[in-house]
């Protein structure tokens, strides 16, 4: 892959720096590339809501716990993302008062609309292969959500 010219790469430890400095705006740190979040519609709230009330319920009495957008997520040494819902079953996440290391799942709701506006974003997530398969079939499939 060769760097476009206005592109800026930055480390893991420059981006958590900013990230967790900032309190106006929350970013994303993709392969060396930080990205501004975008606020979301009504249509995609509601969704949100639907998928965090089904897996509340799926999962009540259980370990695992279900987060909103406000959870930082590392999906990888390099990649570190703010999915709209993200559920942890592991010990070391339940404490952590900013990012979970250990998703079970995550879901991001996507738009015709969104897609568009922010181009490749959740095709760039897609591709990075985890233990040789694409990280979202290695989080997604694990998830049991049986009583």
């Amino acid at each position: 892959m060769t760097a476009q010219p206005n592109e800026i790469f930055v480390t893991v430890e420059e981006y958590l720096r900013l990230d967790r400095q900032s309190t106006d705006f929350r970013y994303e740190y993709l392969d060396g590339q930080i990205q501004m979040m975008s606020g979301g519609t009504s249509d995609h709230s509601q969704i949100c809501v639907n998928v965090i009330v089904a897996l509340r319920q799926a999962l009540a009495g259980g370990p695992c716990r279900v987060h909103t957008s406000d959870m930082r997520v590392q999906l990888s040494p390099t990649r570190y993302v703010y999915p709209d819902v993200s559920v942890t079953c592991h010990a070391d996440d339940l404490g952590r008062s900013d990012m979970m290391r250990s998703p079970k799942v995550v879901f991001e709701v996507l738009s015709p609309i969104r897609h568009k506006a922010t181009g490749t974003r959740s095709a760039r997530r897609s591709t990075k292969r985890h233990n040789g398969r694409p990280w979202w079939r290695s989080l997604c499939c694990a998830l049991n959500l049986a009583p």
